[in-house]
């Protein structure tokens, strides 16, 4: 809320509340599909920054970027189903980087897990032969 009050002030400052009101005349959809475009991407970007904030704070901050970074996939699938959005080679190489971002992530994650059951299997084996 702190930083949409900072962007609003900077608007003011800058004088782009004048420039939106023209930007809302000549919108294809008219003013009303203006606003409504802008209400809701508003009110989406504040549930998925809270929803990060929410990851970072159940897990960690790593976590909550492994997740943005395999939003990178995800956002151009979602584009060229839902918009018809062209579909170049930069985007699929950024999709390829991300999604194995993503399980180096998870495969690392395993191997943790794995190794500290083997560390508790070890030790258990070690107390009980004793």
């Amino acid at each position: 809320m702190l930083a949409s009050m900072f962007a609003l002030l900077g608007m003011c400052i800058n004088a782009d509340l004048s420039a939106m009101h023209s930007e809302a005349l000549n919108f294809d959809g008219g003013p009303l599909a203006y606003l409504m475009v802008l209400g809701w991407s508003a009110i989406g970007w504040q549930l998925y920054f809270v929803g990060v904030s929410g990851i970072v704070f159940l897990t960690s901050s790593l976590m909550s970027c492994v997740f943005s970074t395999v939003m990178i996939a995800v956002v151009p699938i979602l584009a060229v189903i839902f918009f018809h959005d062209t579909f170049s080679a930069t985007k699929g190489i950024a999709m390829v980087l991300s999604i194995w971002g993503f399980i180096s992530y998870i495969y690392d994650g395993y191997m943790a897990y794995k190794n500290k059951q083997d560390e508790k299997s070890n030790h258990l084996e070690e107390v009980s032969t004793r």
